[in-house]
């Protein structure tokens, strides 16, 4: 007889890891030093986490079909090494896209669950 197994994923507490009110040029990465540890203390072994970015400011509105991506390096990738070869400028470097969100045409705060 066959059983179906379900997978369920946890997730932890939203985490704020990218907060900047540095300008950063289009088309162009900005390399930020925030890490990223799960650190919620009711799941801490979760294999996913959310992560939050907030833009508190922008220097004029972006446009309407503005898009922010996100790319990142991993830590611990085996235990103990990291990704190396950081995005800097225009290239990408040996970082990993790791998606694509809508920013709104405003000039304030903005907040994008990731």
């Amino acid at each position: 007889m066959a059983t179906t197994t379900s997978i369920k994923n946890v997730y932890g507490t939203a985490q704020t890891v990218i907060d900047t009110a540095v300008d950063i040029p289009t088309l162009e990465f900005s390399v930020n030093t925030a890490i990223f540890t799960n650190t919620d203390t009711v799941v801490p072994d979760a294999l996913y986490a959310n992560a939050m970015l907030e833009v508190p400011d922008w220097g004029a509105a972006p446009l309407a079909t503005a898009l922010l991506t996100l790319w990142g390096l991993l830590q611990d990738v085996d235990g103990t090494d990291d990704d190396t070869d950081p995005p800097s400028g225009t290239s990408s470097g040996g970082a990993i896209f790791f998606g694509t969100w809508p920013i709104a045409a405003v000039d304030s705060l903005q907040r994008r669950t990731m």
